[in-house]
């Protein structure tokens, strides 16, 4: 005859186990999301692109966009841009505490 601890127990099981399948549902709904937020991305990207391709104006428009929007040299090599600009030191600053206590 079965105790109540076994039954608890056997219960305590199914309910890991239920708890470990509603997870692998979970991760390939999300990869299922994922998946087709890429192909929309795939598909919106290729309409853009052949309409750059089609209309100058069109393609300085979002070239100027992409240009203030990349940071990241290799993204912006992709797109022919020229590599965003970085801060320079302020020349006329010391570069060095000995300078400033020389001063």
């Amino acid at each position: 005859m079965n105790t109540f601890k076994e039954q608890i127990q056997k219960l305590e099981q199914k309910g890991a186990q239920i708890k470990a399948q509603i997870q692998i549902l979970k991760c390939k709904e999300h990869e299922a999301e994922n998946k087709e937020l890429l192909k929309k991305h795939i598909i919106l990207g290729k309409l853009i692109m052949t309409e750059m391709q089609n209309d100058e104006n069109y393609s300085e428009k979002i070239l100027t966009k992409l240009s203030g929007s990349l940071k990241k040299s290799n993204d912006r090599i992709l797109f022919n841009l020229q590599p965003a600009e970085t801060k320079l030191a302020d020349k006329s600053a010391p570069e060095n505490t000995e300078q400033l206590l020389n001063s």
